[in-house]
C-alpha cells in the first residue's frame, strides 16, 4: 500500500513539477506521513527528483527552447551549492531560510502579476552582465537550498530567469536542467550517508519520471500563458506553506 501511495503521489508531482516545479510539495508530505523522519524524507525525495528533472529536461532540450552550453556555468555553481547544502543539512537553519524565501515569493508574485506580458514570448536570450551575475547568485543560493530541502527550487530558479528576460518555458526548461545536477549531487551524498529509503524511492522515481514526461510535453504544447497561470498558483501555495510552516 505504501508503494502504491508514493507512486500515485509521484505521478501527480512529476506532471506538475515538470511544468512549474514544486513537485516536492506533494511527495515530501506523503513520505513524512508514511513515517519517515524529515531528513530521511528529504533524502528519499531528492532521489526521485533526479528522475523528474532529467526526464523533463530532455523534453525541453528536444523542443529547442533551451541550450545546455549557455547554462553550464550556472549548473556548476548550483551543483557546488547543492553539495554544501547536503553536507550541512543538520547545521543550517531551515526555518529561517524558509521565511526569507516565502517573503521573496510574495514580492516576486506582485512583480509577476503587475507585469502582464512578462515571460510570455520565447526569444533569443542575452542577459546583461548584471543580469547574469544575478542568475549566478540565484543558482548558488538555490543550489544550497536544493541540497537540504529542495522543494520548488526549480520554480525559484525559473522565476529569476523570467525576471531577467526569459519566457516561462525557457526559464523552466533551464531550471530543470540545473536542478538535475543539484539533485544528482545531493542524492550522491545522501546515498553515501545511507539516508535514502530505496524501497520507496525507486517506485516513486519511476512514477515521477512518467509524470514528468507527460507534464513537460503538455507544458510545451500549451505554451507560456498556461505555464504562467499554473506558476502563479504554485507560488501562492508554496508561499503559504512556508509562512505557516506546515
Amino acid at each position: 500500500m505504501d508503494i502504491l501511495f508514493v507512486s500515485l503521489a509521484g505521478l501527480i508531482a512529476g506532471f506538475i513539477g515538470a511544468q512549474v516545479g514544486g513537485g516536492g510539495l506533494i511527495t515530501l508530505p506523503v513520505l513524512i506521513f508514511l513515517g519517515l523522519t524529515a531528513p530521511v524524507a528529504v533524502a528519499t525525495n531528492r532521489f526521485a527528483a533526479v528522475f523528474l528533472c532529467s526526464v523533463a529536461s530532455l523534453q525541453y532540450l528536444k523542443s529547442e527552447k533551451v541550450r545546455f552550453a549557455r547554462i553550464a556555468p550556472l549548473a556548476a555553481l548550483a551543483t557546488i551549492g547543492s553539495l554544501l547544502g547536503a553536507q550541512f543539512v543538520l547545521e543550517l537553519e531551515e526555518a529561517f531560510l524558509e521565511k526569507i524565501i516565502a517573503g521573496l515569493l510574495v514580492v516576486l508574485l506582485f512583480v509577476l502579476l503587475a507585469e502582464k506580458n512578462l515571460g510570455l514570448k520565447d526569444r533569443i536570450f542575452k542577459p546583461s552582465r548584471s543580469g547574469y551575475l544575478f542568475m549566478c547568485l540565484v543558482c548558488l543560493v538555490m543550489g544550497i537550498y536544493a541540497g537540504f530541502i529542495g522543494i520548488a527550487a526549480a520554480s525559484l530558479i525559473a522565476f529569476s530567469f523570467v525576471l531577467v528576460g526569459q519566457s516561462y518555458s525557457q526559464g523552466m526548461g533551464e531550471a530543470l536542467i540545473i536542478c538535475t545536477f543539484t539533485s544528482v549531487a545531493a542524492t550522491a551524498v545522501f546515498l553515501f550517508q545511507d539516508a535514502v529509503v530505496l524501497h520507496l524511492a525507486v517506485p516513486q522515481a519511476i512514477s515521477v519520471g512518467i509524470g514528468a514526461f507527460l507534464g513537460s510535453r503538455f507544458a510545451i504544447k500549451k505554451g507560456n500563458k498556461w505555464v504562467k497561470y499554473l506558476f502563479v498558483v504554485m507560488v501562492v501555495v508554496f508561499a503559504i506553506k512556508l509562512m505557516l510552516g506546515f
